[in-house]
């Protein structure tokens, strides 16, 4: 048990450092991606983003590797009675010329760590975050359990993974057998995977 949360936390370290190095050389600014590239990216999230603006209130949502959180406050924009925050590794200072989340929303944290509580959000989106961190295994179980009753989480990959990889499977098993989870792999427009996991209400 010690080895595998030692090397989950090397593994946290590690991307931490990537993220700090991005924004250090100046490449992360070509990287802050607003919400038409989420929508690129993940081909659900529009009739998702409807679906709850609809259902409910104020919709919850967390965008998880937010970076600045240009895509989660461009939601905001587009629907106004979502209520989006977001979790970084690492601060990434806004960029200038493009929307961004205000600091309060944005936490300093990986996704799976205790400060949220269960069954917290509508809406959870990892878009080119979770699937290249190596900690998907750990993290992906954590973020459906923030999933509430009738809500979706949105897993995209960035680059190609295999839609069968064992992480990845086993994130699957867990919101089908935990929380009877329906499953909806799409492809997007990088050929890649976009899962969108759905609670039932």
């Amino acid at each position: 048990m010690r080895s595998e949360a030692s090397r989950f936390a090397r593994h946290i370290a590690l991307d931490r450092s990537i993220s700090r190095e991005d924004i250090d050389t100046g490449i992360y600014p070509h990287a802050d991606r607003g919400l038409d590239t989420y929508y690129e990216w993940c081909p659900r999230l529009k009739p998702v983003l409807a679906t709850l603006a609809s259902a409910l209130p104020h919709p919850r949502g967390l965008d998880v590797g937010c970076g600045t959180g240009r895509a989660a406050a461009e939601m905001m924009t587009a629907y106004r009675t979502l209520d989006m925050q977001g979790v970084t590794l690492t601060f990434h200072p806004p960029v200038t010329g493009h929307t961004a989340l205000p600091r309060e929303r944005i936490h300093i944290s990986h996704a799976g760590s205790k400060r949220f509580s269960s069954q917290r959000f509508d809406l959870l989106t990892a878009v080119g975050s979770l699937d290249v961190s190596d900690t998907l295994a750990e993290e992906g179980p954590r973020v459906l359990d923030l999933v509430a009753p009738g809500g979706f989480f949105i897993l995209t990959s960035s680059i190609w993974m295999s839609d069968r990889s064992p992480a990845l499977l086993h994130v699957m098993a867990y919101g089908q057998r935990q929380y009877g989870m329906t499953v909806r792999n799409d492809t997007n427009y990088l050929n890649n995977f976009s899962i969108t996991f759905h609670r039932p209400a």
